[in-house]
């Protein structure tokens, strides 16, 4: 029978900030967003994580009022 801790041997792979906001712009044509989204997670010093972690991050900006 397997264990718990097993199926945590499958975890999401990190990506670089960068690969992912190239990925987001090609399904998300909002380019003036995701550069901002892009620049806010480098000043953050957030620059590996998940796709799912991004794809956190990036709604949670989207949600964001401007400044």
């Amino acid at each position: 029978m397997a264990s718990a801790t097993s199926s945590k041997k499958t975890a999401d792979p990190t990506m670089p900030l960068e690969q992912f906001c190239q990925q987001l712009s090609i399904r998300d044509r909002r380019v003036e967003l995701v550069n901002a989204f892009f620049g806010e997670m480098k000043r953050a010093g957030v620059v590996k994580d998940t796709e799912a972690g991004f794809d956190a991050r990036f709604t949670a900006f989207c949600g964001r009022p401007a400044k």
